[in-house]
């Protein structure tokens, strides 16, 4: 035969139920905290531009299938006069914000420019001209659009977010070059330069 519960058994159960909601609810709070980064810019955007050596991208998106989007393409019968310049753009934002990429250049150290950034459907048609056979062109596309900078004029959601881009300039690039890029958050115009990597 069940006996019945102890009175402080009761108790406890009742409190527990109690309790579940409340730490429910401050679960839910902590964790819309948690996905708001800091900002130390007014407009509640932090934005950041990083080059990428070739090194710095063989590690990072490197693997076995040997097939990397962000490392200059040529074939053994066909050598690529062109050579890639990798970035990544990070965006931080505290709120909803409009989000423009102007521009984004490599100048050289007396301010020519000498490489453009390849928005995302010239990238792609770029990529899939180098390709060596559709199954290695869809690779390469697929594992681009993941990260790729795909619009240049989008709506950022509170949160923290990267995209790569990449410049394409003929070979051999300069040794000293800055990389400059042109943007807006809502109504304010910004820009950002940075030393250039190969």
């Amino acid at each position: 035969m069940i006996g019945r519960p102890e009175r402080g058994g009761l108790f406890l159960e009742e409190t527990m139920k109690k309790a579940l909601p409340i730490c429910a609810l401050i679960s839910l709070i902590l964790a819309g905290c948690a996905s708001v980064p800091k900002v130390s810019n007014p407009s509640g955007v932090d934005v950041s531009l990083r080059a990428l050596s070739e090194v710095q991208v063989e590690q990072r998106f490197g693997s076995i299938d040997g097939y990397d989007p962000y490392i200059t393409p040529s074939t053994i019968v066909n050598a690529n006069p062109d050579q890639y310049i990798v970035v990544e753009l990070t965006i931080a934002a505290a709120k909803e914000a409009r989000i423009s990429v102007f521009s984004l250049v490599a100048k050289d150290a007396d301010g020519r420019k000498f490489a453009h950034f390849f928005q995302w459907d010239d990238f792609a048609a770029y990529l899939d001209g180098w390709k060596e056979d559709a199954h290695a062109g869809q690779m390469l596309t697929a594992k681009a659009a993941r990260d790729y900078l795909r619009n240049t004029d989008f709506d950022m959601k509170p949160g923290r977010r990267s995209y790569m881009a990449v410049l394409i300039g003929k070979k051999p690039l300069p040794k000293d070059f800055t990389i400059e890029v042109m943007y807006g958050v809502d109504d304010a115009t910004s820009s950002i330069t940075i030393k250039g990597k190969i």
